[in-house]
């Protein structure tokens, strides 16, 4: 174990890491409309840049645990980090748009590696107990980015150099990368993997297939064409997914499932991503179309949410002597309930909004030290990999689905009971670590 002098400063480059990646992320849709202008191009054309992100993730999110198994978790950190580093000085200086769609590229292939290799980075080098606030450190600055891009990105506009909101990550990775290469590697005992390209080809196109649906599923003329093409492409290869299970397994195992405690796991934290990531989307459109709140005062209150995530920290550290993460989160559960049913069924939304953020931060850092725990040491790329996905796909999935039934004309309160059910499963599912805890059912005992 490494001595906490240097884990700590090591959470807080990964945070910073993490940090840059959300806070580009929440800008590139306030910087299409200046990108199609400055190129002469349509508001359309320019959104390609959001493909050309979601295909470099497609690209690297199979690749995480093998890379981290086959290469260690310091060599891919630092990977991503150039990854990041070579698609914010192309957008930087791109004098077109293919090389601005290259630049976002790389971010794809970046942050689908930061997410779950900056994890490993960490876990690797503590013990089980500090799990829980090595997670809260490095989720709270993340929760950041999305608040301060905006900000940001605001100031730049008036001047017209949205170019620098990509040079201003410039310095935060190279030290976040020279820190990494100071590292010394953690020696760990793992199966060697070898790379079976027909496994990498299945797992590249659903996820790329998914990612596109999910971009295109608010446009009538494309959400078809998208959406089928899954379903297509799922039935089709899912014919042939027992001829190519060996060689999926060498990118993500399949294998961990059959733990209970992971598949409960896996299907929380899917839910509360989907649930987390749908309310988030669905509050601003709430307040401004249903409350009659202007924008600039609905965009000030939705920085409520970050004020709710820096609470967590100090309730986590207050709380975490008396209680897990399995207790954590279904308290998550019952506050969040709450709240989502006081915001959107009266005209008391500053509270409910705080505590929304509060439940969220709680969530996020408690779901993901959880996995760690759920399965041995060995597994823990694994781990990684899957909490990787369920944030970008889910969370992703969340978000469209509530912006498709606000726009649709749905009734808010028709709404908001379709995205109790994700919440609920989440509630059912954390349920099952209380009857494994409490033996309900006569089940061995485990500790988690």
């Amino acid at each position: 174990m490494s001595s906490p002098q240097r884990v700590g400063l090591l959470s807080w480059v990964v945070a910073l890491a993490l940090f840059t990646d959300n806070l580009d992320a929440s800008v590139v849709n306030l910087i299409l409309p200046m990108l199609a202008k400055e190129f002469s191009l349509t508001l359309s054309q320019a959104g390609n840049a959001l493909i050309a992100y979601y295909a470099g993730v497609a690209f690297t999110l199979p690749l995480g645990s093998f890379l981290s198994n086959k290469y260690g978790t310091k060599n891919c950190f630092i990977l991503a980090c150039l990854f990041f580093l070579a698609g914010s000085l192309l957008c930087c200086f791109a004098c077109s748009l293919l090389i601005f769609l290259f630049g976002r590229f790389f971010h794809g292939l970046s942050s689908s590696l930061l997410i779950p290799v900056g994890r490993n980075l960490l876990i690797e080098r503590i013990e089980k107990k500090h799990y829980l606030n090595i997670m809260s450190i490095i989720t709270i600055p993340a929760l950041f980015g999305p608040l301060i891009g905006p900000l940001l990105m605001g100031v730049l506009s008036e001047n017209h150099v949205w170019r620098y909101i990509f040079f201003v990550n410039i310095p935060v990775v190279v030290f976040c990368t020279c820190i990494a290469v100071k590292l010394k590697p953690v020696s760990k005992d793992l199966p060697t993997l070898s790379f079976f390209l027909s496994g990498y080809i299945y797992l590249l196109v659903l996820f790329l297939m998914v990612f596109i649906s999910l971009h295109s599923a608010g446009i009538k003329s494309q959400s078809v064409f998208s959406l089928a093409s899954v379903v297509f492409f799922v039935l089709l290869f899912g014919f042939s997914f027992s001829c190519i299970r060996v060689r999926i397994c060498s990118f993500i195992d399949i294998s961990v499932f059959s733990s209970y405690k992971f598949f409960f796991w896996f299907i929380m934290l899917c839910s509360g991503r989907f649930f987390y990531g749908a309310v988030l989307a669905l509050i601003p459109f709430y307040l401004h179309y249903s409350m009659r709140i202007s924008l600039s005062n609905a965009s000030y209150l939705m920085s409520l949410i970050a004020v709710g995530g820096l609470l967590s920290k100090p309730v986590m550290r207050l709380l975490n002597p008396f209680l897990s993460c399995d207790f954590f989160i279904l308290l998550t559960f019952f506050l969040s309930g709450i709240s989502y049913v006081i915001l959107f069924s009266s005209d008391f939304y500053v509270a409910p909004i705080i505590i929304l953020g509060l439940c969220r931060s709680l969530f996020m850092t408690s779901s993901n030290a959880m996995g760690y725990m759920v399965l041995p040491s060995s597994k823990n790329n694994s781990v990684s990999t899957y909490g990787a996905m369920a944030q970008q796909i889910f969370q992703g999935a969340g978000t469209t689905l509530a912006v498709i039934m606000f726009a649709a004309a749905i009734r808010i309160q028709n709404i908001t009971i379709i995205l109790f059910v994700p919440l609920l499963l989440t509630g059912i599912s954390v349920s099952f670590f209380f009857i494994k805890k409490f033996n309900l059912y006569n089940t061995t005992q485990e500790e988690l």
